[in-house]
């Protein structure tokens, strides 16, 4: 397995930074199964199938120190944005150049989050959910994950080595030319993979 400290995407350069704005390494690894991506071609009235490129970005937790703040991010000059999440994943989104590409990252203490967040009310109306402004980790394992505010990447803290590896999942897809389909139809469709 190959140590990288940077990987070139069609739309940024992935890498990995400590709190001393140190880069760290990480390898890159094949995922465990192949997902079949498909667009919707408005002309054919018709489910696509397209080529997608889809990697795990790997961090071995034992080089990393417990308390330290880390980094992982998208460099370069995109427009990042929320794409989707699910349970224990989050990822963003960007599109340019006739690429649609995700960055998706492992929440290993996204239920015990969920437990923390407090009510928003209208009046008596209870009418969402926020997270609090300090989570309690007392019962949060491995690392505590949060996007960065313009969703280039996310930030975590490390806090014990009861997980192996902090692992993201980036992929994108080439636009096809001769698909007539939305651009969120390509957004959609990547995002469903990084979410894992």
């Amino acid at each position: 397995m190959k140590t990288l400290t940077e990987f070139q995407t069609p739309c940024g350069i992935f890498r990995c930074f400590d709190s001393n704005k140190n880069i760290i390494s990480f390898a890159i690894k094949p995922i465990d199964r192949v997902y079949k991506t498909t667009v919707y071609d408005e002309i054919q009235s018709d489910w696509v199938e397209v080529d997608n490129i889809c990697k795990n970005i790997c961090i071995p937790a034992n080089t990393l120190k417990i308390g330290e703040n880390y980094t992982c991010r998208l460099c370069g000059d995109y427009k990042y944005s929320f794409g989707a999440s699910d349970e224990n994943a989050i990822a963003n989104i960007v599109t340019s150049n006739n690429f649609s590409l995700s960055l998706g990252a492992y929440d290993p203490n996204d239920g015990i989050k969920y437990r923390q967040y407090i009510p928003i009310y209208d009046g008596n109306v209870k009418v969402g959910w926020k997270p609090p402004e300090h989570y309690d980790t007392s019962e949060f394992h491995g690392y505590l994950l949060s996007g960065l505010p313009d969703w280039s990447g996310f930030s975590f803290k490390m806090l014990d080595y009861s997980l192996t590896e902090v692992i993201f999942r980036i992929a994108w897809i080439k636009h096809d030319e001769n698909l007539v389909t939305e651009i969120y139809d390509y957004e959609n469709a990547i995002t469903l993979i990084t979410t894992f």
